[in-house]
């Protein structure tokens, strides 16, 4: 299914860095979702999840470029970020339509945890707080 994704053209290496830098974006990403996430209900909290997931899919594009600058010398530097994704962008992601490549798969996978993260999180702080 994903053999002849772009992914797989990298080098060793180059696999190896994007997906750390995978792993530190969705860190921080995660991390933050989880400081907004202290005090707030359950509907606020999935609020902010799918808020700051549409962010992640808005704003890491840019930060993927910035890898590549690295990989790849001869590109340009300059803005890829384009508009916000809509909530029918973000629906596509999370019910994986449209786009079936690791990327957009990935994605959506990573919808789902903030979801889970800033329902079920919280759920656990006010709970172990009040008990």
């Amino acid at each position: 299914m994903y053999r002849d994704d772009s992914f797989f053209t990298l080098s060793f290496a180059g696999q190896v860095g994007l997906l750390i830098v995978s792993l530190l974006l969705a860190g921080v990403t995660v991390l933050g979702l989880i400081s907004l996430c202290r005090t707030a209900t359950w509907p606020v909290r999935l609020a902010l999840a799918l808020i700051v997931y549409s962010a992640f899919i808005w704003l890491a594009p840019q930060f993927y470029y910035f890898y590549y600058i690295f990989l790849f010398k001869v590109l340009p530097w300059q803005i890829v970020v384009a508009t916000p994704p809509s909530p029918a962008d973000l629906f596509d992601l999370l019910f994986f339509q449209n786009r079936h490549n690791l990327s957009f798969h990935a994605q959506g996978l990573f919808g789902w945890l903030m979801i889970a993260v800033g329902l079920f999180w919280g759920r656990r702080q006010a709970r172990s707080i009040s008990g």
